[in-house]
């Protein structure tokens, strides 16, 4: 059996945003270019552009997210896009509010393919509550 780490529960994810490291934020898995993390930002979003495409899964509550001059409301299950570099932030958001967020790709977006093609790739599911 795969000692990895596949199966990471909200209630896990939340627990390890409570760190004076980086409040709000965890890094739940690594693989590749992949990484999947969980934010809960707290009356505040103060994050800056990333240096790779990013995708983020309302997981519970709502806001306002501002993707470059793009400004919607934002709610459970939502799926939400920023490509590399993109100014974006959550603003107005409920106390509950929080995102699994997962970067991907080689840095500065590339759209030239990480993964061969008809190659398996293990996908992991996360699931909101």
């Amino acid at each position: 059996m795969s000692t990895e780490k596949w199966h990471v529960t909200m209630e896990e994810a939340t627990k390890l945003t409570d760190n004076p490291i980086d409040p709000g934020w965890c890094e739940v898995m690594v693989r590749g270019t992949m990484l999947t993390g969980f934010y809960k930002p707290n009356k505040i979003d103060d994050q800056t552009p990333h240096a790779q495409d990013e995708v983020y899964f309302v997981c519970c509550g709502s806001g306002t997210f501002i993707n470059g001059g793009d400004i919607v409301k934002v709610k459970t299950a939502d799926f939400l896009f920023v490509p590399a570099f993109a100014e974006h932030r959550f603003e107005d958001f409920s106390g509950d509010f929080a995102v699994w967020v997962v970067f991907y790709g080689k840095n500065a977006g590339k759209t030239s393919k990480i993964f061969p093609p008809n190659k398996a790739i293990n996908l992991i599911a996360l699931r909101c509550a």
